[in-house]
């Protein structure tokens, strides 16, 4: 089925002219936009004008629209949106001249997760080799062979790690001298661990899209007009199914963190805040005050704190409150496309597209021989590949496909703890075999 409209259309901000002969000359008709990555429940503003030989655009007030109303729909206002996914074209006409467009609409988002093989938390991190065992270290013990129960990912904040099985139950308690314990949530396929001094939250998403957490968080788990298909690190932001994201700031009176869409409350809000932007967001890693973001072109953005340089831009900050602060999205400095971010305490660290480490903010975790703080992202030292990565407190961790753990800052595994400004590697006891 065709749709056709005859829009009176405002006057755009194309360009001006003269009344008289305004279209004169004309050779093309422009919609704007003609060439736009979008996805489905997305709705978009079309405006339209014609250009000469010179190259002036000159608003079209009226134009006669035509397109497949079974792939989108267009409105009296010029509103356009998508109802497929794929390519999408529709054309307009004015003053004898037509005009195409194409929309790629991505489809919408899985319900799908990231597993982790590795989580840093404060001071303790746990790591899945690749015989499946599970070891956790401190920044006071060597690493421990915790458990041969197999998990498909595991999660660690502020003393608190935690494994998920294939079969979707969970359990906590894997940092060194603690009690494993058996959670009561099952059906996840991902799960996430986020502790502060007055609560500890485990929190997962379900095959079905939903959120489900162990115990009662300070603000509501489901966010701000979105479908679930994925959580970050710690749970706190949301990736709707239409890859748009909602935030929800980590402690008590502060909403500085949150990246949220127009003006935010310094009071503390009852659930998530949309993230400001038109982002389509592949993953976002959520740091002790700040997140930090990857968008499906591959780009890093961050958002939130900025006083100890951990959101990897020299962009001029704004004041939250007494603290600075960017509370919108700002990309990361430099030019590389990030397969992931991880977020900690005042240290960034991520991976480019061929597996080297960067890291951006303050102490000894940057993996530099000499800085101890950079507000852009510096290259962790030595020739190494990694394919993940995670950051904490005191130290950064990160694999590679072989199954070595490297580890910089103040060093887990190590008696007496260690400072290694640079990647040391992390010696993991055999596992005990069994007959």
């Amino acid at each position: 089925m065709r749709g056709l409209w005859l829009l009176a259309l405002l006057a755009s901000a194309c360009g001006t002219g003269d009344d008289d002969g305004a279209f004169d000359g004309a050779v093309a008709m422009a919609i704007i936009p003609d060439d736009l990555n979008t996805a489905l429940d997305r709705k978009v503003q079309l405006q339209f004008a014609l250009r000469n030989e010179d190259g002036d655009y000159f608003p079209v007030e009226t134009a006669k629209l035509a397109w497949d109303s079974s792939k989108i729909a267009i409105d009296e206002a010029a509103i356009a949106e998508p109802l497929v996914a794929g390519d999408v074209t529709f054309e307009a006409e004015a003053e004898g001249i037509t005009g195409k467009a194409t929309f790629h609409v991505m489809d919408r988002r899985p319900v799908t997760a990231i597993n982790q093989t590795l989580a840093v938390g404060t001071s303790e991190a746990c790591y899945i080799a690749v015989d499946n065992s599970t070891y956790c270290m401190e920044t006071t013990t060597t690493p421990v062979l915790r458990t041969q129960d197999p998990f498909i990912s595991i999660a660690s904040s502020n003393y608190t790690a935690c494994g998920l099985r294939a079969d979707g139950t969970a359990v906590c308690g894997l940092e060194p001298r603690s009690t494993i314990i058996q959670l009561t949530l099952t059906n996840l396929i991902s799960i996430t661990s986020w502790a502060e001094s007055t609560f500890a939250a485990i929190c997962g998403l379900t095959r079905a899209g939903e959120t489900a957490c162990a115990n009662q968080l300070p603000y509501q788990t489901a966010s701000v007009g979105l479908i679930p298909a994925g959580l970050s690190k710690h749970g706190r932001c949301t990736i709707g199914t239409n890859y748009r994201a909602s935030c929800a700031p980590t402690r008590t009176n502060n909403s500085e963190d949150v990246g949220a869409e127009g003006d935010y409350d310094v009071e503390y809000p009852t659930g998530q805040s949309r993230v400001y932007g038109d982002y389509f967001w592949k993953s976002i890693a959520d740091g002790s005050r700040y997140s930090c973001g990857i968008t499906l072109e591959n780009k890093a953005y961050c958002w939130g704190l900025s006083e100890y340089g951990s959101l990897g831009t020299e962009v001029p900050e704004e004041i939250c409150g007494l603290r600075r602060c960017l509370n919108r999205p700002v990309p990361v400095a430099g030019d590389r496309r990030w397969l992931a971010l991880a977020a900690g305490e005042v240290i960034t660290c991520g991976l480019d597209e061929n597996g080297k480490a960067w890291c951006w903010g303050t102490g000894p975790a940057l993996g530099d021989p000499v800085l101890e703080t950079t507000r852009v992202p510096i290259a962790v030292s030595g020739d190494h590949v990694f394919n993940q990565i995670d950051v904490g407190t005191r130290f950064a961790c990160a694999s590679k496909a072989n199954g070595e753990l490297w580890c910089w800052g103040i060093v887990p595994g190590t008696q007496p703890p260690a400072q290694a400004r640079t990647p040391r590697k992390i010696t993991l006891p055999s596992p005990v075999k069994t007959p």
